[in-house]
């Protein structure tokens, strides 16, 4: 379960429920899951890896410095290919399918497809 503040890990079989990690967060940043990997969105372009049994912090995924570094991907017959690039990279709500591709946004209208299993970046572009 996810909330703007908290994300807790529901074992609904043991009865057992555990808050990711141990700070409030503020504002739109979700939790996927992925197999029996749990990922939370934080800020400053992070992600954690979470341990689904306890909540707690595995590992931290910093993907501030490689955005800063790739150019956005250009969206074919979006807006005849003019992009607004605004606002600051950040990650939201997370979606993420079976093979570990994850899709986010950020609140200035960026669009981020990442690579959790290898710790990338596929894409990201700006449709503000």
């Amino acid at each position: 379960a996810s909330t703007l503040t908290r994300a807790i890990v529901c074992n609904t079989s043991n009865k057992i429920f555990r808050e990711v990690g141990s700070k409030p967060r503020q504002g739109e940043q979700g939790v996927a899951i992925v197999g029996d990997k749990i990922w939370a969105a934080r800020p400053g372009c992070r992600i954690w890896e979470v341990d689904p049994d306890t909540g707690s912090v595995l590992s931290t995924r910093q993907f501030r410095k490689a955005l800063s570094e790739l150019a956005p991907s250009p969206i074919i017959n979006w807006n005849n290919g003019k992009y607004g690039f605004g606002g600051e990279h950040g990650f939201s709500l997370l979606n993420s399918n079976d093979t570990g591709i994850t899709v986010t946004r950020s609140q200035s209208g960026r669009i981020y497809l990442l690579d959790m299993k290898h710790s990338g970046i596929v894409a990201w572009t700006s449709v503000s």
